[in-house]
């Protein structure tokens, strides 16, 4: 993969992959379905804090890059949810760990 991926936009690839809203409730996902869609008002809901202003856009960024879309939905409806792009950047960005 050969995208340029900011600091922030990694952060919240790891809190959609691995939010606590997921299908999977925080657990690993190993496909797309396992995680989603990700309320957008829950992406700071994940391992990492989140400062709540600068999410949509980094979402938007993410989205331009194929990493993430939405349901196109806005306030409480709106959903965010990892592309197989999205995914595969998540596994190269955090690779399991030893018992994982």
């Amino acid at each position: 993969m050969d995208i340029n991926i900011t600091e922030l936009e990694k952060l919240v690839i790891e809190n959609i992959a691995l939010n606590d809203y997921t299908a999977i409730n925080a657990a690993r996902p190993e496909t797309v379905e396992d995680v989603g869609g990700v309320w957008s008002d829950c992406l700071d809901c994940g391992p990492n804090e989140i400062n709540r202003v600068s999410i949509p856009g980094v979402v938007s960024s993410l989205v331009k890059k194929g990493l993430v879309e939405t349901n196109g939905e806005t306030g409480r409806d709106a959903c965010v949810y990892l592309t197989d792009r999205g995914l595969e950047a998540f596994k190269k960005l955090f690779p399991k760990k030893n018992g994982e």
